[in-house]
């Protein structure tokens, strides 16, 4: 944003500052209506806190684009109340990761024997298929 009308902007003393980008977009969201959210919202939010809570990760795959920032905000509240840490969310196109690193860091120890069972299995070349109970989808939970 420039100086007031009339005005030279370039005169010692007179700062004229432009949004970024990121705060456009926030001012911009606010102006669209909130999403009507699924009605297994409250269950697929409540899945995601309780896989957090007992690994420290988790990932909801098929997450629709407009329930993403819902979704964030329900599932962070709810571990830091349940937990009492906070948590690290990341969004990759339709995939919301939730990692909250107090809880992962006391599963290390387990994943490292995961790890390399894993790659003794790769290595003796006797397949053998990793649990993943972290990895979720939107579909299975979700109504259509």
């Amino acid at each position: 944003m420039t100086g007031h009308e009339g005005e030279d902007a370039d005169e010692p003393g007179d700062e004229a500052f432009a949004p970024t980008c990121r705060r456009c977009l926030a001012i911009m969201d606010k102006l669209f209506p909130e999403p009507v959210l699924n009605d297994q919202f409250a269950l697929i939010a409540q899945i995601i806190t309780a896989t957090v809570a007992e690994h420290g990760y988790a990932e909801m795959h098929n997450v629709p684009g407009d329930h993403h920032a819902a979704l964030r905000k329900q599932v962070r509240s709810a571990v830091r109340q349940r937990t009492g840490h906070g948590l690290q969310t990341l969004v990759h196109e339709s995939m919301v990761i939730f990692i909250c690193e107090p809880i992962s860091k006391q599963h290390a120890a387990e994943r490292d024997r995961a790890a390399a069972e894993a790659m003794n299995s790769v290595l003796t070349g006797e397949p053998t298929l990793m649990p993943t109970p972290w990895r979720l989808s939107w579909d299975t939970w979700a109504d259509s």
